[in-house]
């Protein structure tokens, strides 16, 4: 992606980005993207959101079977359904090679077995996918790629690796003859041959939220834990989230060719110092939200996106409801990190 005068190839093109399936895929017709009234898929994590070997293990790119020699990555589901906040859910989990938004579509790919450690096992390719069934809040397993897996990223990727090899992961839930998909790049930098780590490259945390200000009062994370926030009926309400000390951070990439050049990996690459650009969803059972989705990058193509006031206003329900009302806020960086809060909160 170009940036200044030099093509960057940086985890937000693929190697971190997270890639949430289409709204109306998650979203029930007509019903705005911030409501939560049934099934939804809010978030999917990679703790950690990148691994970074600055060197090569023979074995990685190898034609072998089995595991490949890399660490695990925990991947942890942010379901919610407030019809049923305790219910259980059948899900299944499938990863495969990064040509296509998702595994559905992908050239090939793999389902995922869970053992009894929680572990994500790589099974037959192209093989029926068997279902978990897991409480809302259950849904995680560690994952590690098969060398073969790897292979295949490796040549399906356009970039060849360059500037990390992603592999795609994709879940999958199940409410009857519904489906909710979420899908996701995870972040394999390795050095190549035409694709150098940047000395002083550090691998990508995910970004933390340290408390949510509800108009000018800061609510801490412990606070929200075992205080609700109690707000009068149809009032309004503003929503900041604050992010945690470092969240926001520098990161180095490889850069190769000119603006308006094809990326050319036989030229000598560069290093390019970016900072990420951090971004908030906003999830509600009940009331009205302003704002979806804040911060990030501006957009010449949504002209009402806020970016620097990062501010979403709620505006609570006319009457009363019987339950308190759940709130979700998710904060993403722009190399595949995320995480969340979520509260809840009483109406009278």
């Amino acid at each position: 992606m170009a940036s200044g005068r030099q093509r960057v190839r940086g985890w937000a093109l693929g190697l971190g980005a997270v890639v949430v399936a289409s709204l109306a895929a998650c979203t029930p017709d007509f019903e705005a993207s911030w409501e939560v009234r049934d099934l939804r898929l809010l978030a999917l994590q990679a703790e950690p959101p990148e691994l970074l070997y600055r060197e090569l293990p023979p074995e990685l790119l190898s034609a072998g079977e089995g595991p490949a020699p890399v660490d695990p990555v925990r991947l942890t589901a942010l379901a919610a359904d407030p019809r049923d906040p305790e219910r259980e859910v059948e899900w299944e989990l499938w990863a495969c090679t990064p040509e296509a938004t998702g595994c559905r579509e992908a050239r090939r790919r793999w389902p995922l077995g869970l053992d009894e450690a929680g572990r994500c096992q790589l099974l037959a390719e192209d093989a029926a996918a068997p279902r978990q069934r897991s409480r809302l809040e259950a849904i995680t397993c560690d994952f590690v790629p098969t060398l073969a897996l790897l292979v295949a990223s490796l040549e399906a990727d356009p970039y060849r690796g360059f500037g990390g090899l992603p592999v795609v992961v994709e879940l999958r839930l199940f409410d009857g003859q519904q489906v909710v998909p979420v899908f996701k790049r995870l972040a394999y930098t390795v050095p190549l041959p035409y694709s150098p780590v940047p000395a002083g490259k550090e691998a990508n945390r995910n970004p933390e939220l340290a408390a949510i200000e509800i108009d000018g009062v800061r609510w801490t994370r412990e606070r929200l834990a075992t205080e609700l926030p109690r707000i009068p009926v149809a009032a309004k309400r503003e929503l900041l989230p604050v992010a945690a000390d470092g969240a926001k951070e520098s990161y180095l990439v490889v850069t190769t060719g000119a603006a308006g050049e094809r990326a050319d990996p036989l030229r000598a690459p560069g290093v390019q110092q970016l900072e990420e650009a951090l971004s908030y969803e906003f999830y509600v059972t009940a009331g009205a939200l302003s704002h979806g989705r804040t911060g990030g990058r501006g957009s010449t193509f949504i002209t009402d996106k806020k970016v620097t006031d990062l501010t979403s206003t709620w505006t609570a329900p006319l009457a009363a409801p019987s339950q308190p009302i759940r709130f979700w806020v998710v904060v993403r960086d722009d190399r595949g990190g995320a995480s969340w809060v979520s509260f809840s909160a009483t109406v009278d």
